[in-house]
């Protein structure tokens, strides 16, 4: 049993905003952040973030007191260097890798920090694709 807001309707909603309201970002990639899967035929680069893994943490009668989440959050260009996709990546780092501080959203409280580097090459259809950016932790209090 919990009360309150599910933690999928406080993070999401924040890692959206803070990508899609980032100036330097919106530039790179104008509306094209998506959540959990690309459709197909999306113009690169664009930017994926999606929910790695979550974990209720603390239950008091029955009462979720936070959660632990992993999102995977990064950048997609078609490009056969890993150098045009840098910026990118270390503005996510700029925006989400801040342990220690506690952002407070309208629906509760979270930490968010760095937790590894994603960094692997893909092929589609003979063409090369690079996905560079950063796993992040995320602990969300839901009141």
């Amino acid at each position: 049993m919990s009360h309150g807001h599910e933690p999928l309707e406080v993070i999401e909603p924040y890692l959206y905003s803070t990508l899609a309201g980032d100036p330097y970002l919106a530039s790179r990639v104008n509306d094209r952040i998506i959540n959990t899967l690309a459709a197909a035929g999306v113009d690169d680069p664009y930017i994926v973030f999606a929910q790695a893994q979550i974990r209720d943490r603390r239950m008091v009668s029955g009462v979720r007191l936070w959660v632990d989440a992993v999102y995977d959050v990064k950048a997609v260009m078609q490009t056969a260097s890993w150098k045009p996709m840098q910026p990118l990546a270390a503005r996510f780092d700029e925006l989400f890798d801040r342990q220690g501080e506690v952002v407070q959203t309208a629906g509760g409280n979270l930490e968010i920090w760095r937790e590894r580097l994603i960094s692997y090459p893909e092929m589609v259809q003979g063409v090369q694709f690079r996905h560079l950016g950063a796993q992040y932790h995320v602990r969300a209090y839901i009141p």
